[in-house]
């Protein structure tokens, strides 16, 4: 069971956790699908913290405050009427006790001896469990007391012992070894884990047929880190049963650190898996390890098996991902195939392309590794000419060339783009900081319309790192006007009870929102879902939508990331690492970057929501918005 505190809703919530594979779901228990497991009519009820007793009670603390919310989050004209304070000499705990149950007296665990504290590892209660094995490890009980406990009657009592006894250090690999066997999968998972800390490698393989797919979850993972026999095998294997498991499928790739080729070359000469609509994914993602790693000759593996199967649906897809690893190390897939058949085959590409054919997709993405003189000159004639598919795919690989040529190249077939395109294309030229300027003064020109930069990019612009750049934005789309956010509030306060029309509002939320926010099942989640701020009330979600910076989370601030090849970019950090960063960007995309490769990367001080985008909305209309987010799910 899993609890959750609402404080703001004064519920508790229950879920019903099971596994599902690797990953867990979590669902509404069958008896409470319409009810919450504890909902107080009683506004002040504030669940914080939960905590499993002794007893096997669970035990919850209600802070008990009238207001929770940041002051940054109350309007004004609410606040004053507030004390921020009212409750602070208050606070409840409750326990909620299973039925019959019966106060069975104070648990004094610290007075019971060794051999009893082992017993209580097979205890039902988790609290119990743990609280036994952590005086037993303080205590440094005994050898003999420990291993006794490996042959608990329970498969959470020997997962336990095992743990302690590697803990003070009596683990050996007999017990392990025995453990690998054991008839319970939890037990063999952890056995894993501790194998690879002891470094039994050679017992590991066998394993990669375990009925239990968290087994072979861990088995992935702990390859990484040992010098196992046949590993490549091993890691083929796994990643031949367990692919449609993300977790499993990215425990195998993290533990790519040898032998990478074999396991690809394997993989794409294995013609059963290769039937599978899943193959061609997982070989791109292995070709790009690959490319990342620079290692001669196993790329020069990768291109024998592409030149083998020269034009396939497979070779498209997973050259272009290993040229893209290669880009890392400021290589392409050419600087290793000269005097080759392969580059006497590839030199025939831009022929291919030239030719429009109905479904060039694949092509192009592989025709541009070339580079703009290799293959420009078709690509344009593909922006001219081609099916909307085509364009797209010309288009992209232009604005992922470096060469100057491109931008006017581009501007020059701007007739020949339709809407969606030319948002594409500003939107890639955006991303380099030469172009940016570019682009502005086309719009100061009236070459490209103002509308098609939307509230957020207008805004990075008048943000931007570079003054040069910076002014020419402020010059063209005018200065930020300093928001007088009580006006727009006293403006849009008849929304807050005018009547709503959803489907209405979904159209906005569409438009407006989606490329940033989830609701229903709709759109990308970089901001909040629709569905966890609806609990704070119209009022608060109105000044949220006037004024996003009012509230502002730290994970919710955007970035100005630059890097040295002349690209920037406006976004959320999702990952750092001591080596990479990804960042998050609207409509789901995510960029990773080694982190030598970044310029400079400064925080905004603002949300990436743009602090326009009720712009030309009426009263009714954010009345529409605020009733579709109060009713999404």
């Amino acid at each position: 069971n899993l609890f959750v505190g609402d404080a703001g809703g004064n519920l508790v919530h229950r879920k019903i956790v099971e596994e599902n594979g690797v990953d867990l779901i979590a669902r509404r228990p069958d008896d409470e699908q319409n009810y919450e497991f504890i909902a107080s009519t009683d506004n002040w009820f504030r669940p914080v913290h939960f905590q499993n007793g002794p007893d096997g009670c669970l035990y919850i603390a209600d802070m008990y405050r009238e207001t929770i919310e940041h002051p940054w989050s109350i309007p004004e004209e609410i606040k004053k009427h507030l004390d921020l304070n009212s409750g602070n000499d208050r606070g409840r705990v409750y326990r909620i006790a299973p039925d019959g149950y019966k106060y069975a007296g104070k648990v004094n665990l610290a007075a019971k001896s060794d051999r009893e504290l082992v017993a209580l590892l097979d205890h039902p209660n988790g609290w119990q469990r743990e609280t036994a094995s952590r005086l037993l490890f303080t205590r440094k009980a005994k050898t003999g007391v420990i291993i006794r406990a490996l042959n608990a009657k329970t498969a959470l009592g020997r997962i336990h012992a095992l743990h302690l006894a590697a803990a003070l250090e009596y683990l050996k690999p007999a017990h392990v070894k025995s453990a690998l066997k054991d008839k319970d999968a939890r037990v063999r998972e952890h056995a894993v884990a501790l194998a690879e800390q002891l470094g039994l490698a050679a017992e590991l393989p066998a394993l990669v047929s375990d009925d239990a797919v968290r087994v072979r979850f861990q088995l992935a993972l702990s390859l990484g880190q040992l010098d196992a026999p046949n590993e490549a095998e091993v890691l083929a294997e796994l990643l031949r049963r367990d692919y449609s498991d993300r977790w499993v499928r990215a425990a195998c790739l993290n533990s790519l650190t040898k032998e990478v080729a074999a396991v690809f070359v394997e993989l794409a000469a294995d013609k059963g898996f290769r039937s599978q609509s899943a193959d061609r994914a997982l070989l791109s993602e292995i070709a790009r390890i690959i490319g990342a790693r620079g290692m001669k000759g196993e790329i020069q593996q990768v291109l024998a098996v592409a030149d083998n199967e020269w034009l396939s649906a497979d070779m498209m897809s997973y050259l272009p991902a290993l040229n893209e690893g290669l880009r890392a190390r400021r290589k392409t897939v050419l600087d290793f195939t000269k005097g080759t058949s392969f580059q006497s085959r590839f030199d025939q590409l831009p022929g291919l392309v030239g030719k429009g054919e109905a479904d060039a997709g694949s092509l192009i993405r592989v025709a541009s590794i070339g580079g703009y003189k290799f293959i420009g000159k078709e690509l344009l004639d593909v922006l001219r000419r081609g099916s909307a598919p085509n364009k797209r795919a010309a288009l992209d690989a232009l604005l992922a060339m470096p060469d100057s040529a491109v931008f006017g190249a581009v501007i020059e077939a701007w007739k020949h783009l339709d809407v969606s395109l030319r948002k594409a294309a500003v939107a890639g030229f955006l991303r380099n900081r030469t172009r940016t300027k570019a682009l502005l003064g086309e719009v100061q020109s009236g070459m490209i319309r103002p509308s098609m930069l939307d509230a957020r990019q207008v805004q990075s612009l008048r943000g931007n790192r570079d003054s040069a750049t910076r002014a020419l934005a402020i010059k063209v789309f005018g200065a930020e006007k300093k928001a007088d956010y009580g006006a727009l509030m006293s403006q849009f306060k008849p929304s807050l009870t005018a009547k709503g029309n959803a489907a209405k509002g979904r159209e906005i939320y569409q438009q407006r929102c989606a490329t940033c926010h989830r609701a229903n099942g709709e759109g990308y989640q970089l901001g909040p879902d629709m569905v966890t701020v609806k609990t704070k009330g119209r009022e608060s979600l109105l000044m949220n939508i006037v004024n996003p910076n009012a509230e502002l989370a730290a994970q919710f601030m955007a970035f100005e990331i630059e890097t040295r090849d002349d690209e920037s970019y406006t976004a959320l950090i999702g990952n750092e690492t001591t080596t990479h960063l990804t960042i998050k960007m609207a409509s789901g995309v995510q960029q990773t970057f080694v982190r030598s490769d970044i310029l400079g990367m400064k925080s905004s001080g603002k949300s990436l929501m743009p602090e326009e985008l009720h712009k030309d909305l009426t009263v009714q209309q954010m009345a529409d918005l605020l009733t579709f987010i109060e009713q999404s799910n």
